[in-house]
C-alpha cells in the first residue's frame, strides 16, 4: 500500500523553509492527514514519495517520522519502513473504556467547578455544524480540530492540571483509526447533539449528567469505529476474492 497523495500537495512546497521548520511542517502535515482520516490505519508511508510531494529532502521526512512514532501515530518497522499505527481490537477496546472514564470525569468536574466558558462551548458547537454544512472537501479536518478544541476546553475546566495531557494520549490513539469522515449523517447528528447536551449540563452544574453524556459520547465513537472496521474487513475480503 502506498502513501496517499495529498489533495493540496501543490500548496505544500517547503523548499524555502529552514531545516528544523521543514521537519516540523512535514510532521504537522502528516499528523493532520492521519487524524483527519486521509491516511488510514495500516497505510505505508514512503519517505521518498513524501519528500518529492512536499519538495524537501528525505531528512525532514524521517525526522517527522520519528516524532510521529513517539506520538504513537505511526510505527517504524525495521527493514520495511513506516506505516500508520495498527492497534489490536483488544487494545482499542481498552483505550476507549479508559478514554470514556477520563473524559467523563473531566465533564463532571467542569460542571461542578463552573470554570468552563459555556459561551465558547456553544460557539464551537455552532461552528462545527456550519463547517459540516459547507460540504467542503476538508470539512472533516476542520471538524476534528474544532472537536478537539471543544473537548480540550472541558478538560482544562476540570481544574485538574494533569487531565488534559492524560486524555490527549488516549484521544490521539483512538483517532488513529477513527475520523468524522467515517460517521454516517445520523452518527454525526448524534455526536453534535451530545455536544450541546453536555454544554447544557455543564451550565446547569449537573455533574452526573455531564459525565453520563460524555461517556456515552466517547463510547458512541467506539460503536462508529466498530462499524467502520467491519466495512473495511468486508472490502478486504472482496478484494482478495
Amino acid at each position: 500500500m502506498t502513501t496517499e497523495r495529498h489533495g493540496d500537495a501543490q500548496d505544500s512546497d517547503l523548499s524555502a523553509t529552514a531545516p528544523r521548520q521543514k521537519a516540523s511542517a512535514v510532521y504537522e502535515d502528516l499528523r493532520t492527514r492521519i487524524l483527519g482520516g486521509r491516511l488510514e490505519c495500516g497505510v505505508w508511508l514512503r519517505a521518498e514519495a513524501l519528500a518529492d510531494e512536499l519538495n524537501v529532502s528525505r531528512t525532514p521526512v524521517r525526522e517527522a517520522f520519528r516524532q510521529l512514532a513517539s506520538d504513537g501515530l505511526i510505527e517504524l518497522i525495521p527493514n520495511r519502513g513506516a506505516r500508520v499505527a495498527l492497534i489490536s481490537d483488544e487494545d482499542l477496546e481498552a483505550t476507549y473504556e479508559l478514554h470514556a472514564i477520563l473524559e467523563g470525569y473531566g465533564a463532571r468536574r467542569a460542571a461542578e467547578l463552573q470554570l468552563a466558558d459555556v459561551g465558547r462551548l456553544r460557539e464551537l458547537c455552532d461552528v462545527m455544524e456550519r463547517t459540516l454544512a459547507t460540504g467542503d472537501a476538508d470539512r472533516y479536518d476542520e471538524i476534528t480540530r474544532l472537536n478537539l478544541e471543544f473537548h480540550g476546553d472541558i478538560h482544562r475546566a476540570s481544574g485538574n492540571v494533569a487531565l488534559p495531557g492524560m486524555i490527549a494520549g488516549f484521544a490521539q490513539r483512538s483517532l488513529v483509526r477513527h475520523t468524522f469522515a467515517n460517521y454516517t449523517p445520523a452518527e454525526i447528528e448524534r455526536a453534535f447533539d451530545q455536544h450541546r447536551e453536555m454544554t447544557d449540563a455543564i451550565e446547569a452544574r449537573d455533574g452526573a449528567l455531564a459525565e453520563a453524556i460524555m461517556r456515552s459520547h466517547v463510547l458512541g465513537a467506539r460503536t462508529t469505529l466498530r462499524r467502520r472496521l467491519a466495512e473495511l474487513a468486508e472490502q478486504d475480503e472482496a478484494s482478495a476474492s
